[in-house]
């Protein structure tokens, strides 16, 4: 009876694919409701001589079935792992991915939208320097020298004669000198030069 039910069991074992069906085959045959526990409780019907002959047999039994799922518990996991690590391969010759830190500032993000609407003004805007003369930067516009907004706390300075844009007028004073009247311009600009409150 046990060589029958070994080899049945032997049988399944070999037929198993994962670790799930492995677990399931150990429930069937070793867990409370499995066929080892009850043929275990089926002892207590036996007189004492044949109790302890088939008590010697299904311990036997039990712990070749508990050697056997573990066996192939080991199988399986080891060929998981294998199978799941091929799939995860990292081809180490492959170029990196690209990190990109951070995001592109609103103003700047719209400003490169509106290029798309208003291309001469793009290029307009490459070619207008950061930085003015305080002639077209104050005086071109009536700024005059005494003026607060011309003071050393209110404006960065390069040299004496040369600032950083406070506004983008300096840029319709440049436009104008060289374009007549009417006129049309839109300016979007950084200003860099003056001083936060």
């Amino acid at each position: 009876m046990s060589e029958n039910l070994k080899r049945t069991f032997l049988d399944e074992v070999s037929s198993l694919k994962s670790l799930a069906d492995a677990a399931n085959l150990r429930v069937k045959y070793l867990g409370k409701k499995g066929i080892i526990t009850a043929k275990i409780k089926s002892l207590s019907s036996l007189s004492p001589e044949e109790r302890r002959v088939a008590g010697r047999e299904i311990n036997e039994l039990k712990q070749f079935i508990e050697e056997e799922c573990e066996r192939k518990e080991s199988l399986l996991k080891s060929a998981e792992l294998k199978g799941r690590l091929l799939a995860e391969a990292i081809d180490i010759t492959l170029p990196g991915k690209a990190v990109s830190f951070g995001h592109e500032h609103p103003l700047s993000r719209t400003l490169r939208k509106w290029s798309i609407y208003l291309p001469e003004w793009v290029l307009m805007s490459r070619k207008v320097l950061k930085w003015n003369s305080t002639v077209y930067n104050f005086e071109a516009l009536n700024i005059p020298k005494d003026h607060p907004a011309r003071d050393m706390q209110d404006t960065f300075y390069i040299s004496e004669d040369i600032v950083l844009r406070t506004h983008t007028s300096p840029v319709q004073v440049r436009v104008m000198e060289k374009k007549k009247p009417p006129l049309r311009l839109l300016r979007l600009e950084r200003c860099t030069g003056a001083m936060p409150m």
